[in-house]
């Protein structure tokens, strides 16, 4: 009763007189479970990720493996499209590398959800062994960084003017920087994302003139994407205070008396 489903048309049982017939109806669970890779990005800036996969495990003799589909190349994107569920995965293992890394791009591992077994098999080429569990739905995680550059860099004029020691205040440090006039620090690698440095503390007799950066950002305000080195330069000037300066005439006369001289301070400026 109910009907009859299955791989086959039901045949005629025909029983002969005395006769005894046994029925074996012999059922075999699909095989189930579902893989899905995540891109977890820092930043979330849109750079695409691509992927590979392979089934690791191989097949038992007898065993049918027709209905396996192998995980085709995918792409993600975080956060527009950061995850990914290929079709055809079930009750096996599998390998998931990501590709070569876009430029300033670092891998932060791989995780995984459920009680799926992975391992990551080689960091160098970031790729993870994967065992999905019958009925289970596996989450696998991939997490990637981005860095970037910042370099000070120091000017001093007059060509001439005497040694000083310049101090900088940078906000991805508790430890501020000193540096000669001159001078191009090291690149500082940093994770993306925003910072600031402020000159402090000048030397006597100098003055700030002009603090700019390469990509055209306040020293107080850097936008560092990965992969970009940005070049911060600090101009001083030595002779000029760094709040302006006085200038006071004194005349004397010879006898002292009451005549009046007229000066031109216009060349002086305000």
């Amino acid at each position: 009763s109910g009907g009859y489903t299955g791989p086959v048309e039901p045949q005629p049982i025909v029983l002969g007189k005395g006769e005894v017939v046994y029925c074996t109806v012999t059922n075999e669970r699909a095989e189930t479970g579902r893989l899905t890779i995540v891109k977890d990005a820092t930043p979330s800036d849109y750079t695409v990720f691509s992927f590979t996969g392979d089934v690791g495990q191989v097949p038992e003799p007898g065993q049918d493996m027709s209905w396996v589909r192998s995980i085709e190349p995918f792409t993600l994107q975080d956060p527009s499209n950061p995850s990914h569920t290929p079709e055809g995965v079930g009750y096996l293992q599998y390998h998931v590398t990501e590709g070569a890394l876009p430029a300033g791009w670092e891998f932060g591992g791989v995780e995984c959800t459920g009680n799926a077994v992975a391992e990551v098999v080689d960091a160098s080429t970031r790729t993870v062994e994967v065992v999905v569990g019958r009925d289970e739905a596996v989450i696998c995680t991939f997490s990637n960084t981005g860095y970037g550059y910042i370099q000070l860099q120091k000017l001093v004029t007059p060509a001439d003017a005497p040694l000083a020691t310049f101090t900088f205040d940078p906000s991805w440090s508790d430890s501020n920087i000193n540096m000669a006039g001159g001078v191009l620090s090291m690149p500082i690698k940093l994770p993306a994302g925003s910072y600031s440095v402020a000159e402090v503390g000048l030397p006597a007799g100098w003055a700030l003139t002009s603090a700019a950066c390469s990509d055209g950002s306040s020293p107080s305000a850097i936008g560092v994407s990965p992969g970009e080195t940005v070049t911060c330069t600090f101009t001083n000037q030595y002779g000029e205070e760094e709040e302006g300066g006085s200038l006071t005439v004194i005349k004397r006369t010879t006898p002292a008396g009451g005549t009046g001289f007229a000066f031109d301070a216009g060349a002086l400026g305000t």
